[in-house]
């Protein structure tokens, strides 16, 4: 027993026999043995043999009286409650026997504990030999049922020959058993002092072993009142010190006094003798449970078996063990087989060994050691952390760096100055690359070509730069693709950063990846239905004068691109090019993007664009575009460019965007869609080269333009704030609430395109139009409405000052031209010029000159209505 065992039991009964000297006469204590029912709480402090936390308990003795019969059973039944709040519990049975001077006993208690892990069941069996002097107890205890929990906190736990390995912990329960010896140590009229000690052994079938001892010392006032220190220590869960506090209740029988104590033999001490028999039994109350930690394989689920390891290292020279790597790929080439994996260390950090390439073989991981990686076992993921501070170094003088096979994972490499390819795969289906730097490759850096029915290509923190062609290369002809780019540097290759095409149904995500210094930037080609994801970008500084960093090309099958959150600055061309051919449905969102100086170089307006939208066929059936909370600034064509859309119905949102010092327009729509639909609100566009929001439509069944909200500045070059230029059959126009001042021309205008608006059917209202130059040939800086056949129309609540000729000329240069206006509410300070043509122009209301502000100058015929469109003439 240990110097601190020692010390603590010396503490324990100074404290006993300090209290005791207080009390002790020449009476001896006798314990009260016709009180043979007992309830008793009692707390103990802190962990002991196979649990680490105190506990508090709840229990019940039930016994006949000893004094009536020499055999006598007993019920005895705990609860406990862990300081964690997890619970165990004892339920036993037992019967002792009077003999002479002995008492001898026979128990069996069903234990029960449950822990975080599991719950556990044991089945435990004492014997004892109690005397009036001495007692002797051994017991024993068996776990039932299921024994051993599940593996909890695996990690990774290093290499051994060809294997990984994991550390995994496991708790369970140990069968074992104990011996006490025990004795009074004195006595007095309250307090008695007992001493007991003994060996005891638990151990797990195929686990540890634990070999120990334990000593306790009690002291204990009458039958109420019961303090115990005990200290054990074994080789397994070594030292535990414990301190206990009992309240009993002892209850049943007569009193003492009442009734003789029968005789037994010649037993001088029968008040003793008798108490014990009544006593709880002592025991190992709490399941004793351990906890191991076990290294083992890492399994294949997939087959059950270990993962393979091949290892490689220049520096070594032999086997392909963790303790013995292959010097050269070439060796780990030639010994392993599908499914293995190859572990390559850096070395002596040079190419010696790895200067040939590697062809890798099915299913086969390409990892490098200066990187960590993530392994799926059959017993959980598990990463491997680096074993080394620098990756390892590949090149092929006469090929490619690494030839992928059908599926691989190729991680944690430099992969430079190749002949071919850095990384190249043909007829691959589950393609996993990162962690890797490609460089300088005589060709395509990294090029995957899919032909089977799946293809998958997860490609993430590459570092791909000064390749001689195109960075990333992917061609599938699968079925069904799904492809990642994440985290990645594309920079200073000499052709595209990356060009990706499909043939059929397409995932592609483009995330968090910097583009920069290309010839060509991104290219994507989809011939099938694509869903396409381009965020958290940057792409700067790319050189092609008509390829914009993201050009989307979607063939004949519906496209849903979702671009945001992307910083595209400062290259040659447009940002983002979106060219539809014969596409069913394009379902298009830009939003927060910051767009800027993009177009330095490019040809023709639409690749000087911040966006263009290029819808390059007559059969395109529907778009929806969505551009929000984006900041496109400084770009030499226009923010947004739709040119020559074609579509069954196209449905543009604009809403919150900032645009401004553009070469051209803000946002600009050139369309002969069947129906068109604007939504425009919110949007700042100032400092632009021509109009600020522009749509030109030529034979449109229906258009629907509604513009709120805007603050539309300051844009040059004979630039109107609104410019609506279309012919067609119906255009229904609200424009409200808008600031659109110091214009190079109108604030508003609207006109047929080539031709003649059939029905306008316009609503102006609450705009503040002030200090717009106008170069038209109307004269009229403010609003302009024109060239329509039949105009409905409400100009109300407006400021128009300080423009360029007149606020407001409404006319039209059809044959017959029907219009109905209503005018009211206006304050302009250059006038209102109205004029009737060859056809009948009703003006509403009656009053109007009191309820404008301004001359209003009208020409021909015009008649005054109460309202439109009801156009019931004013009275006389």
């Amino acid at each position: 027993m240990t110097n601190c065992l020692a010390k603590k039991l010396l503490i324990g009964a100074l404290i006993c026999f300090v209290t005791a000297s207080f009390t002790i006469d020449d009476k001896s204590f006798r314990p009260n043995s016709t009180q043979h029912y007992r309830t008793a709480a009692r707390h103990i402090e802190k962990g002991g043999i196979g649990y680490k936390h105190g506990y508090t308990t709840i229990e019940g003795f039930l016994a006949p009286d000893p004094k009536n019969t020499s055999l006598v059973p007993f019920i005895d039944a705990r609860w406990h409650i862990f300081n964690n709040g997890k619970m165990a519990a004892n339920a036993g049975v037992g019967i002792r026997k009077l003999t002479n001077c002995r008492a001898f006993g026979l128990n069996a208690y069903y234990d029960y504990r449950n822990t975080k892990k599991m719950h556990y069941n044991q089945v435990s069996l004492g014997l004892e030999m109690l005397g009036q002097n001495l007692d002797c107890r051994i017991n024993g205890y068996i776990p039932v049922g299921k024994k051993i929990s599940d593996p909890y906190q695996a990690q990774f736990a290093g290499f051994e020959n060809h294997y990984m390995l994991i550390a995994q912990k496991y708790q369970f329960a140990m069968s074992g058993m104990n011996l006490e010896l025990g004795g009074y140590l004195g006595n007095s009229d309250f307090w008695s002092f007992y001493l007991a000690a003994g060996p005891y052994h638990f151990r797990e079938t195929s686990g540890p072993k634990a070999w120990g001892g334990k000593a306790r010392l009690t002291c204990q006032f009458k039958e109420y009142l019961k303090l115990e220190f005990s200290n054990s220590y074994d080789n397994f869960f070594h030292n535990k010190f414990q301190c206990q506090l009992t309240l009993s209740m002892p209850f049943g029988g007569e009193p003492e006094t009442e009734t003789p104590i029968p005789t037994y033999g010649k037993c001088d001490r029968k008040n003793v003798l008798l108490s014990k028999i009544v006593q709880p039994v002592e025991k190992q109350e709490i399941i004793v449970v351990g906890c191991q930690t076990q290294n083992s394989p890492a399994i294949d689920a997939t087959t059950d078996t270990p993962f393979y390891f091949v290892f490689v290292d220049n520096t070594s020279n032999s086997m392909g063990t963790y303790e013995s790597p292959y010097p050269t790929l070439a060796l780990a080439q030639a010994n392993s087989v599908p499914s293995d994996i190859i572990y390559v260390f850096p070395g002596d950090g040079t190419t010696n060994g790895m200067n040939a390439g590697i062809i890798l073989q099915e299913n086969q991981k390409l990892w490098g050691s200066g990187v960590s990686h993530q392994l799926s076992t059959a017993q959980g993921n598990f990463v491997i952390p680096a074993q080394s501070t620098t990756s390892p170094q590949i090149t092929n003088t006469t090929g490619d760096g690494i030839t992928l096979a059908g599926s691989n994972e190729v991680s944690g490499f430099i992969i430079s100055d190749t002949l071919y390819r850095g990384i190249s795969g043909t007829n691959v289906n589950d393609v996993d690359i990162s962690h890797c730097t490609v460089n300088h490759s005589e060709e395509n850096q990294i090029h995957l070509q899919y032909y089977g029915s799946n293809a998958i290509a997860n490609l993430n923190n590459l570092t791909v730069e000064n390749g001689y062609l195109k960075g990333i290369v992917i061609e599938s002809t699968a079925t069904t693709n799904n492809c990642t780019i994440t985290n990645c540097t594309i920079q200073d290759n000499q052709n595209d950063a990356v060009s990706a095409s499909f043939d059929h149904q397409t995932t592609f995500d483009l995330t968090s990846n910097i583009v920069t210094g290309n010839a060509n930037p991104c290219v994507f080609t989809f011939n099938g239905p694509a869903n396409f994801v381009a965020t958290k970008n940057t792409l700067n500084e790319n050189t092609a004068v008509n390829i914009a960093p993201i050009l989307i090309q979607a063939q004949t099958s519906p496209l849903t691109a979702n671009i945001s959150n992307n910083t595209i600055s400062d290259n040659t061309c447009s940002a983002i090019h979106v060219l539809l051919n014969d596409t069913n449905t394009a379902q298009l969102t830009i939003n927060n993007n910051t767009i800027t100086n993009n177009g330095t170089g490019a040809i023709g307006s639409g690749y000087g664009s911040a966006i263009f939208i290029d819808p390059n066929s007559t059969t395109n059936s529907n778009c929806q575009l969505t551009l929000e909370n984006n900041t496109l600034s400084g770009n030499v064509g226009s923010a947004l460019y739709c040119a020559n859309g074609d579509f069954d119905d196209f449905q543009v949102d604009a809403n919150n965007n900032f645009i401004n010092n553009n070469g051209v327009s803000g946002l600009a729509f050139a369309n002969n869609s069947n129906t068109f639909r604007l939504n425009a609100y919110q949007n700042t566009i100032t400092n632009g080269g021509d109009h600020a929001i522009s749509t030109i439509g030529n034979s449109i069944p229906t258009a629907n333009i509604t513009i709120i909200g805007n603050q539309l500045t300051d844009n040059a070059n004979y630039a109107n704030g609104i410019a609506l230029s279309h012919n067609g059959n119906t255009t229904n126009l609200e424009i409200s609430n808008n600031n659109i001042n110091n214009n190079d021309g109108s604030g508003i205008i609207s006109y047929g395109y080539t031709g003649i608006i059939t029905n306008l059917n316009a609503t102006i209202s609450n705009n503040t139009i002030n200090n717009n130059a106008n170069a038209g040939s109307n004269a009229c800086g403010g609003i302009d409405i024109e060239q329509f056949a039949n105009l409905a129309g409400s100009v109300t609540g407006n400021t128009l000052l300080g423009n360029t000729g007149a606020g407001l000329y409404v006319g039209s240069t059809d044959t017959a031209p029907t219009a109905c206006l209503e005018l009211s509410g206006n304050n302009s300070d250059t006038g209102y010029t109205l004029v009737g043509g060859t056809g009948t122009f009703n003006l509403a209301p009656c009053n109007i000159d009191a309820v404008n502000t301004g001359t209003i100058t009208t020409l021909d015929t015009i008649t005054s209505v109460q309202s439109c469109p009801d156009a019931i003439t004013c009275p006389v």
